[in-house]
């Protein structure tokens, strides 16, 4: 059986888990994400296994 280490992508608004997951090895630049409690959309970078908010 194979464990992956996967990560849940927290909404930078009110802090609440959302729908995204990603693994260690993901990369991604201006992702948007949308939180079902609070009803927004962020952009999130993704790099090294932390999952950054875009401030604007």
């Amino acid at each position: 059986m194979i464990v992956m280490d996967i990560k849940r992508v927290y909404c930078p608004v009110c802090n609440n888990k959302t729908r995204s997951a990603f693994r260690k090895d993901t990369t991604a630049h201006n992702l948007p994400v949308f939180c079902p409690k609070c009803k927004t959309t962020s952009l999130v970078n993704i790099e090294n296994g932390k999952a950054e908010p875009i401030v604007r």
